[in-house]
């Protein structure tokens, strides 16, 4: 008997029961999560992206960093505030990647340290994102990356300028 010609025919195009796929039951929508839902710093301790490392001098009077060795385009400001909320950090550095300010670094010691400087960015800019051992922020043009490693941490602030369109 041809498919389709009286009882018990099958559609041509319909799959045997054993291999159709189980309906799902709709999942909900989960938010996304790969950007911060705050805005991002416009700059980092009240020097904005972009700025000159002449701009940077006069207004934070930066200079090199020379220790442990001499580090190209870093520099340090020599009053510096060592805390960051309530952390206590061991160094500060400013990133000039060809002559502008492009990223700031901090170290720091300890668990306790992190979680303060995590609370700390929570506040300021909403729950970040796991990945891996790091913790961070990410929008359009600035990221914000946070580490604790065998009792060492790092934070990282790192700006890429908009492509010009």
């Amino acid at each position: 008997m041809a498919p389709g010609n009286g009882a018990g025919a099958v559609d041509a195009d319909t799959p045997p029961p054993f291999v159709q796929r189980p309906k799902r039951s709709p999942q909900p929508v989960r938010p996304d999560n790969t950007y911060a839902t705050r805005p991002a710093p416009k700059g980092f301790r009240d020097l904005p992206w972009g700025a000159s490392l002449d701009q940077a001098k006069a207004a934070l009077g930066l200079v090199p960093v020379t220790s442990p060795k001499p580090l190209p385009g870093t520099f340090q400001r020599p009053d510096e505030l060592l805390k960051l909320g309530q952390a206590d950090v061991r160094t500060v550095a400013y990133y000039f990647p060809k002559g502008q300010f492009m990223g700031a670094g901090i170290m720091f010691e300890g668990e306790a340290n992190f979680f303060l400087i995590k609370d700390h960015l929570i506040e300021l800019y909403g729950p970040g994102r796991q990945v891996g051992d790091r913790y961070g922020w990410t929008w359009d043009s600035v990221n914000i990356d946070l580490r604790l490693k065998n009792g060492l941490g790092e934070l990282r602030y790192t700006y890429e300028p908009p492509a010009k369109k």
